[in-house]
């Protein structure tokens, strides 16, 4: 990536995860309401003007599928679909060296809900930060656990909050975070927690419940219905 970035926004999306819970499938890969999940997450991007490219980062032999996915459904946004790594961090670490723009959002490809009006409040807060990130509050109680699985302490749910994706960063930022960890053998389980690591505050933005991942069978049927009642409330 140069040094000089153009003003925009970038959208990386990790597409290479597995589910043992749908048979080693490709879970981006499965379809929702006959058309494919990773179809449906671009396209909540691609039809937003703000956004100015889409970088795909997959498993290699998913390239060719994904890339006719692309010509077949007319996803003219994203510019590139490239080789992850063996991890999510190492994958979207690659995606964040091919962007081309000076804010990224960084969005799971098997999140085909998000609305557009998150990602605009996402977008929006990223004018007066470095790092943001959907949330919704945790319905249910929290307890921390030992080893031997005894109840330790319960937590204050009030101060928790599920992060969801997308989380949108400067673009520079963000990847002087991931090459910190990747040279210090950091692991994290998102790129806030990157951020979070190098001393850079991330704020929460309201999101919604209907941005579920897609992790099992079950999710499909939901994602179902909740399209359904977001087509007739749209």
């Amino acid at each position: 990536m140069s040094e000089a970035l153009n003003t925009g926004i970038s959208v990386v999306i990790p597409a290479a995860g597995n589910s043992t819970r749908m048979g080693g499938a490709n879970k981006q890969l499965l379809l929702l309401d006959n058309i494919p999940v990773l179809v449906h997450t671009v396209r909540r991007f691609s039809r937003l003007p703000v956004i100015s490219e889409i970088i795909i980062v997959t498993r290699e032999s998913d390239i060719p599928v994904i890339q006719n996915l692309a010509d077949v459904y007319h996803l003219l946004k994203i510019s590139k679909i490239i080789a992850g790594g063996d991890t999510r961090q190492e994958s979207v670490f690659l995606g964040l060296k091919q962007v081309k723009f000076s804010k990224v959002l960084i969005h799971d490809g098997a999140r085909p809900l998000v609305s557009g009006k998150n990602i605009f409040d996402l977008i929006k807060k990223l004018d007066d930060c470095n790092a943001a990130a959907l949330g919704v509050p945790v319905k249910d109680t929290i307890k921390k656990v030992s080893k031997d699985g005894v109840i330790k302490e319960t937590l204050n749910r009030s101060e928790l909050v599920q992060i969801q994706t997308p989380q949108g960063f400067n673009t520079k930022i963000i990847l002087e975070a991931h090459r910190y960890a990747a040279e210090n053998n950091i692991s994290a389980t998102d790129d806030c927690m990157l951020a979070e690591s190098v001393g850079i505050p991330v704020y929460v933005v309201p999101g919604e419940y209907s941005n579920i991942k897609v992790t099992t069978p079950e999710d499909i049927l939901l994602c179902e219905v909740l399209q359904r009642q977001m087509s007739k409330q749209a």
